[in-house]
């Protein structure tokens, strides 16, 4: 496969023969602001209630593995109302919580329902109060120094999934990033070159066209840019075979822009 060739040596698909390819790297100017960029986030309390969870039917029915559940702090809280059946999931940069995002576990029917009743917006996602998201990549903490290419997706659900189908939580030389919707700040810029990141791969969402435009282009500047575009919806959609097949077909940055005139092209 082509990303497997393009980053060498990953042994992250079950009866793979690893590939061990030297990889030629373009060094990129650090990023430079007449205003040094501090990467310090205040430190925030969990959700009061909060008990982690060992497994979970909503997180399984998604695709996912049940190693997030000894990676990751997720849990729940019977306590704070707002907060029932809702999947809490703690944000930590090394082991300083930053703050939460809280996952509702109701259907995309029972939410239309009650919406319906309460002629009410039923909120799917709830983020805990005063984190600035844009100064944080979740995942960050898995990378080593052996990690010089990362996957960029919008969501923590979009990560879980590509980590559950290339078992990137078995090996460290490519990871896979959530950046909290669809833009990428300098903070976040910032935090890859702390981690001596060499190469990006952007893997938006369906409907992140201009996004993914925009932001290719930006991150060129200081990294080694593919973008991959998503077919379906979003990447927590896709099988393993859709996912290789879309990280097989890249575009560098003016590939992309050049190719992917509209939204309206890109679905044809």
């Amino acid at each position: 496969y082509k990303l497997l060739k393009k980053i060498g040596r990953l042994d992250i698909l079950k009866d793979l023969k690893k590939v061990d390819i030297n990889l030629h790297v373009v060094n990129k100017l650090l990023i430079e602001k007449e205003t040094p960029i501090s990467l310090e986030l205040e430190e925030k309390e969990k959700p009061i209630g909060f008990r982690k969870l060992k497994e979970s039917d909503y997180i399984t029915s998604r695709g996912i593995g049940n190693f997030v559940f000894d990676l990751y702090d997720i849990g729940y809280t019977k306590i704070e109302s707002k907060l029932d059946n809702f999947i809490i999931i703690l944000l930590k940069l090394e082991s300083k919580i930053i703050g939460w995002i809280a996952r509702t576990t109701y259907s995309n029917d029972r939410i239309k329902k009650i919406e319906q009743l309460t002629e009410k917006k039923y909120y799917r996602y709830i983020n805990s109060p005063d984190t600035d998201f844009s100064k944080y990549l979740f995942g960050i903490n898995e990378l080593t120094e052996k990690t010089v290419t990362v996957i960029l997706v919008e969501g923590i659900f979009d990560k879980w999934k590509i980590d559950t189908l290339l078992e990137l939580y078995n090996q460290e030389e490519l990871k896979c990033l959530a950046c909290f919707g669809k833009k990428i700040s300098d903070h976040q810029i910032h935090l890859l070159q702390s981690k001596n990141i060499k190469n990006v791969i952007l893997l938006y969402d369906n409907d992140a066209v201009n996004q993914s435009k925009k932001y290719s282009n930006e991150l060129n500047k200081y990294f080694n840019v593919e973008v991959a575009f998503c077919k379906k919806g979003d990447p927590n959609e896709m099988n393993l075979e859709e996912l290789l097949e879309t990280l097989s077909n890249t575009y560098n940055p003016i590939e992309f822009n050049l190719t992917f005139v509209t939204k309206k092209k890109l679905e044809r």
